[in-house]
């Protein structure tokens, strides 16, 4: 039986992934874009994985998660909902956007589904929904979010996006919450997780003792179809490839890329100074600084997260960080996309 589905976020580096996976095993998927340009990114991925003659699988539809009218029309016959969807800034400048974008267009989206009864949907969370505290130093999928602590806008906003599901699964909407770490893989190397890559090949020089889990875009993208293809329903499942020190993966990018590694460690007077500073700056050149007081922050944590229980579920092997930067960057080397 064909499935009719829909992706939100199909341009992002997470959803361009899940297209790849989508497109191979299905006829029609309808994909929400924003940005006509963007399309030509995901197509230039598909040739980049061998995959372009699936491409033509993907019907686009422009569409806007606070356009309620229509996202409820494109959600017609819908079987399957993907909603990879949502803002990442750790800019408090954007917190009001953050609030609109990933709380209100993930309401909207689930209330669509439910008025249009889709059979299941899935949500990209992140492990910024998660507390990071616990007496082993691993969080896992129950570990409590608290609410006192220090969060991000975006971490706040992503963790009220998934009290809207839960709600929604309450109501009775088939789900399952996927988090996943920072992804790794090939994309925009100015946006997201991708500006690693563009940071290290200008010469960054800096690094902090700070660490975090780290995934590749594949592991994400095959997860989540093995979950809504599965009888599993009303969980979330922590998406985590390795947890490593930020060093670690900035010497592994440089290696590969062929530049000097970043060598002098910034402690954390330091990343205060410079984002106080880039701060100030930006009200004269009207860019969004490149580090902010949120950024420089979690820059020093420790953030380390289990991915026991999705592999006790599916028993899923993840493909190892140094092979994801290789992928990574051999794309951004073939399709010249650093400036």
């Amino acid at each position: 039986m064909k499935k009719k589905i829909l992706v939100s976020g199909s341009t992002g580096l997470l959803g361009s992934h899940l297209l790849i996976q989508l497109a191979a095993k299905h006829d029609s998927i309808l994909a929400l874009y924003r940005d006509l340009n963007s399309i030509k990114e995901v197509e230039e991925l598909f040739k980049f994985y061998g995959q372009e003659a699936h491409f033509p699988a993907i019907i686009w539809e422009k569409g806007d998660l606070l356009d309620v009218e229509r996202i409820q029309d494109l959600m017609e016959g819908v079987d399957q909902v993907y909603h990879c969807a949502a803002l990442v800034s750790f800019n408090p400048a954007d917190a009001e956007l953050l609030y609109k974008v990933n709380v209100e267009g993930t309401r909207n989206i689930l209330n669509c589904a439910l008025v249009k009864g889709v059979n299941k949907f899935l949500h990209v969370s992140s492990t910024a929904a998660i507390g990071s505290k616990t007496a082993n130093g691993l969080s896992t999928e129950s570990t409590k979010y608290h609410k006192n602590d220090q969060h991000s806008f975006y971490a706040k906003s992503k963790y009220s996006s998934e009290r809207e599901v839960w709600r929604a699964m309450e109501e009775g909407l088939d789900s399952v919450i996927v988090n996943p770490c920072v992804i790794i893989g090939p994309g925009d190397p100015y946006k997201s997780s991708g500006a690693i890559f563009s940071s290290i090949s200008n010469g960054l020089k800096f690094y902090t003792e700070g660490s975090n889990a780290f995934i590749d875009a594949r592991d994400v993208a095959s997860i989540m179809v093995e979950l809504m293809d599965s009888e599993i329903r009303s969980e979330r499942f922590l998406c985590i490839g390795e947890n490593l020190k930020f060093k670690e993966v900035f010497d592994l990018i440089s290696d590969e890329m062929g530049v000097k590694r970043p060598s002098i460690k910034a402690n954390k007077n330091m990343t205060n100074i410079a984002w106080r500073i880039l701060k100030f700056l930006s009200f004269f050149s009207g860019k969004t600084p490149k580090i902010t007081s949120e950024s420089a922050r979690s820059s020093h944590r420790n953030i380390a997260y289990s991915n026991q229980k999705i592999k006790d579920q599916i028993a899923y092997e993840f493909i190892p960080i140094s092979a994801s930067i290789k992928n990574a960057v051999n794309f951004l080397k073939v399709n010249q996309k650093l400036k």
